[in-house]
């Protein structure tokens, strides 16, 4: 099942706002992957305070494009 909000005239994939939740799913192409994802954990979040809202936001991160990565 996809992660997305809907909106009128169109959605936004990767990020499901409801309830007491916001789920936030990416795709890395980088490592490591924790640094990355509490980057977006706070962008998101600060965002979100910025118009009152203290939902607590999840990372999830869906995937990782290995063939991105460099060589080691």
């Amino acid at each position: 099942m996809a992660v997305t909000t809907q909106f009128r005239g169109g959605s936004v994939p990767g990020i499901r706002l409801a309830g007491d939740e916001v789920r936030i799913h990416v795709v890395l192409d980088a490592v490591p992957a924790g640094p990355i994802a509490e980057q977006v954990h706070r962008a998101a979040a600060a965002v979100l305070a910025e118009h009152g809202d203290t939902r607590t936001v999840l990372v999830h991160i869906a995937d990782l494009e290995l063939e991105s990565l460099p060589d080691s």
